[in-house]
C-alpha cells in the first residue's frame, strides 16, 4: 500500500513491498489499524531497540536505499556490500549523545500522527466512496494523490546545515559506473537520500529534508545564516542537523583560527557553542520552540595528517553536546576502524591515494553518501524508540523524561509523584540537601573562568534577567497555541535585504543574482553577476568600479550591514580592496574598506560586520555606495541589512 517501502524488487533483492513481514506493514500499517492517539502505540510492547528493528528488517532498508533515479538498481551490489559493511553494531556505534529534555522529539511524532491520521481518513474515504472493504488495496496513483494534497497537515521539517560535503560535491564518483548524470551533486547528496529512504521505508510522505548548504562556508557561517534567518524558502524546522564537522576542520578554517589566535580546538568550540546557543535560544517563545537539534560528525578526512587532530571536531562535539544536552551521532567511529584498516580504500572515506600517491582529499565518494543514509536514519529511530520507551505518568498522561519541571511548591518531596512502580513516600523525615529545580533555560556560557562555585547562581542570574528563556508546551496551550507543533512561523526576519549566492536554487546563476540586486540598485559602473569556478557572486570589471543600492522608506530599524565576500591570492587579487559608505538619507553612518587579499593558497569566504554609528529608524531611506579603489577585482557572494 501507499507508496510502497522502496525498491523494485531488483534481481537478487529479498523485496519486502507486498510481504507480511515488511517495515510498513508490520508497524505503519499497525497505527492505522488501531487508531492509536499516540504514534509510539504502534510499536510493539515493551518498545523494540533500534537495532533489534533494523536488525529484523534489512530487506526494507537494503530496498529502500534504491535511489528514485535508479529504476534499474544499478547500484544493486554496491548497495548490498555497503550494507554488509554497516552492519547494525556499526549503526549503534554511531549514535554518542542522547538529549536533554525529549520534548522535541514527542512533538515531532505529533507532527507525523497528524499527517498519519488525515491519510487514514482519506483513505476511509476513498474507501467508502468506492464501496470497497475496510481492508481492501488502494491504488498507488490515489495514494500518491493523497501524498501529494497540499490541505493536509504538514510534514516533519528536517534542516541539514553544512558545506561542501552536504551538497554532494564529487558524490557522483563510484566503482560501479561513470554514466552519472542522473546524480549531480544534490540529488545524489545524503540528505535527499535520507528523505527518500525515510518515506519510502514508511510508504508515505511524512519528512521533507531541507539541506541549507553552500561550499567553504563552516558553523560560523550557520551561526550566521539561523541569526538574519538567511533560509530560503525553509519553514521553521522540527529538526535541526549541523553537518558542518568536515568544513570546521577544513583547511581554510584552520586558517582563520591562526589569524584569531586560537588553536584549530579553540576555533571549533567557540563556533560550536556559539550555533548551540544560537539556535537553542526561541526568538518567539511559543511561535519558536527549540528544535530538536543534532550534530553530525561527518568528518573522516585528511585536512590534518597528525590522527590525533583529526579528532578534534569529534571530542569538541561530545563535550558541547553533553554539557548543553543535545543530540550527537558520529559517520567517523561507525567506519573509522575499516578505514584505517585500509587507508587506500575510497568507499567510506575520500580517496587519500588517488593515482597512488598520498594526498590532501577533501570530499567523499557515493558510498560515503549511501552509508549516511542509515546512520542518519538509524540514529532517528534510536530517538524515536527511546522515547516510546519512556514511562508515561498517570497524572499528566506525558512521558516522564530529565527534561520535565518538577516543581514542588516549595515542600521538601521535590515534586515527588508515586507512580510508575514508585512507592508513596513514608514522609516520617525531611530529606535535606537534594537538588532544587535546576534553572529554565540553556547552562551558562562555558567559559574558561565558569567555576563550580559560581556555576549555580550565573545560571540562575541569567534567568532573572530573562535571557535564553523558554515557555513550556503546557503555557504555551494556555496562550492557545497547539501543543503539536504545527503553528510554528517562520524565523522572523531581521533584515530588510539579504541574499546568499549559491544558497539557493533560485540564486544559482548570474541572471537570478543581477535579478535580486537590480530592484535596489540606482547607480551602476562596471559590477556585474559572475559564476567562475562555481563561485557564483557580483564583481567589478577593474579599478574605479561602483554601484549604489537604496531602499527607501525601510519598515523597520537598521543598525548593521554585514557582507560574505571572497578573498582570494595571486597577481590578480593584489591589493584588492572595497569601499563602502552607509548613508542614512545624506547623513554618513558608517566608512570602510574591506579588503579582497590574503597570502592563503587557497579562496576563503569572510564575514564582514559594519555596525552603524546609528540606528536607522523605520521610514528613513538608506544608501549604499561601494567602489573598488585598489587592485582589479572583488567578490561579494552575500549580503545582509539588518537590525543587528
Amino acid at each position: 500500500e501507499g507508496l510502497q517501502s522502496g525498491g523494485n524488487g531488483a534481481a537478487g533483492a529479498a523485496s519486502s513491498k507486498d510481504s507480511d513481514a515488511s517495515f510498513k506493514r508490520r508497524l505503519l500499517d499497525s497505527f492505522l489499524d488501531k487508531r492509536p492517539s499516540d504514534l509510539c502505540s504502534a510499536l510493539p510492547e515493551p518498545t523494540p531497540t533500534a537495532l533489534s528493528l533494523w536488525s529484523n528488517f534489512q530487506a526494507d532498508v537494503f530496498n529502500s536505499t534504491q535511489h528514485a533515479a535508479d529504476q534499474d538498481y544499478t547500484f544493486h551490489d554496491f548497495t548490498a556490500l555497503l550494507l554488509h559493511f554497516m552492519t547494525p553494531d556499526r549503526l549503534q556505534r554511531s549514535v554518542k549523545t542522547l538529549p536533554l529534555d525529549w520534548t522535541p522529539v514527542g512533538r515531532s511524532l505529533a507532527v507525523v500522527r497528524r499527517r498519519l491520521d488525515a491519510i487514514r481518513a482519506r483513505a476511509d474515504e476513498y474507501r467508502s466512496k468506492n464501496g470497497l472493504g475496510a481492508d481492501a488495496p488502494i491504488p498507488p496513483d490515489v495514494w500518491r494523490g493523497i501524498n501529494d494534497d497540499k490541505s493536509l497537515p504538514r510534514r516533519l521539517n528536517v534542516l541539514v546545515m553544512g558545506g561542501s560535503v552536504t551538497m554532494g560535491v564529487v558524490c557522483h564518483i563510484n566503482p560501479v559506473t561513470t554514466q552519472t548524470g542522473k546524480y549531480s551533486r544534490r540529488n545524489c547528496a545524503w540528505p535527499g537520500r535520507v528523505a527518500r529512504f525515510l518515506n519510502g521505508l514508511l510508504g508515505h510522505e511524512l519528512v521533507d529534508f531541507h539541506t541549507l548548504a553552500l561550499g567553504g562556508t563552516n558553523t560560523e557561517s550557520g551561526v550566521t545564516m539561523w541569526d538574519y534567518a538567511l533560509l530560503p524558502d525553509v519553514p521553521y524546522p522540527d529538526v535541526v542537523i549541523n553537518a558542518y564537522a568536515t568544513n570546521d576542520m577544513h583547511y581554510n578554517s584552520v586558517q582563520e583560527a591562526i589569524a584569531r589566535n586560537w588553536t584549530l580546538g579553540q576555533s571549533v568550540f567557540e563556533l560550536g557553542q556559539s550555533y548551540v546557543r544560537q539556535l537553542m535560544t526561541p526568538k518567539q517563545r511559543c511561535r519558536h520552540a527549540p528544535p530538536l537539534l543534532i550534530y553530525l560528525d561527518d568528518y573522516l578526512g585528511n585536512e590534518q595528517d597528525e590522527v590525533m587532530e583529526t579528532l578534534t571536531s569529534s571530542q569538541t562535539i561530545n563535550l558541547l553536546a553533553g554539557y548543553y544536552g543535545v543530540a550527537s551521532m558520529s559517520y567517523g567511529d561507525a567506519v573509522r576502524d575499516m578505514v584505517y584498516g585500509d587507508n587506500k580504500e575510497w568507499w567510506f572515506s575520500s580517496h587519500w591515494f588517488e593515482g597512488g600517491k598520498y594526498q590532501r582529499a577533501v570530499h567523499p565518494h557515493m558510498g560515503m553518501h549511501i552509508a549516511m543514509v542509515w546512520v542518519v536514519a538509524f540514529n532517528l529511530l534510536n530517538l524515536v524508540t527511546t522515547y516510546c520507551s519512556l514511562p508515561i505518568s498517570t497524572r499528566s498522561g506525558q512521558r516522564i523524561h530529565s527534561g520535565n519541571e518538577k516543581r514542588s511548591d516549595g515542600k521538601w518531596d521535590y515534586g515527588y509523584v508515586p507512580e510508575n512502580g514508585l512507592p508513596t513516600l513514608r514522609a516520617s523525615k525531611q530529606l535535606e540537601g537534594g537538588p532544587a529545580q535546576k534553572p529554565r533555560g540553556l547552562p551558562p556560557m562555558l567559559t574558561q573562568t565558569l567555576s563550580l562555585e559560581r556555576i549555580s547562581d550565573v545560571w540562575r542570574e541569567d534567568i532573572s534577567e530573562d535571557t535564553h528563556l523558554w515557555t513550556t508546551p503546557s503555557e504555551c496551550q494556555a496562550q492557545g497555541h497547539s501543543s503539536e507543533g504545527d503553528d510554528h512561523e517562520p524565523l522572523p526576519k531581521p533584515c530588510i535585504y539579504s541574499w546568499v549566492a549559491n544558497l539557493e536554487r533560485k540564486l544559482d546563476n548570474p541572471k537570478r543574482l543581477t535579478d535580486k540586486i537590480k530592484p535596489h540598485m540606482t547607480s551602476n559602473e562596471g559590477w556585474s553577476a559572475a559564476d567562475d569556478n562555481n563561485k557564483l557572486g557580483w564583481v567589478p570589471s577593474g579599478l574605479g568600479s561602483k554601484f549604489t543600492l537604496e531602499f527607501k522608506r525601510i519598515n523597520h530599524e537598521v543598525r548593521a550591514v554585514t557582507w560574505m565576500i571572497m578573498r582570494s591570492y595571486g597577481e590578480k587579487w593584489s591589493d584588492s580592496r572595497l569601499k563602502v559608505d552607509v548613508y542614512a538619507g545624506d547623513e554618513l553612518l558608517k566608512t570602510e574598506e574591506v579588503v579582497g587579499y590574503h597570502d592563503k593558497k587557497t579562496s576563503e569566504t569572510y564575514n564582514i560586520k559594519m555596525k552603524l554609528a546609528r540606528g536607522v529608524k523605520a521610514g528613513e531611506d538608506v544608501r549604499i555606495q561601494l567602489e573598488l579603489v585598489g587592485g582589479s577585482t572583488f567578490k561579494i557572494s552575500g549580503m545582509a541589512v539588518c537590525d543587528h
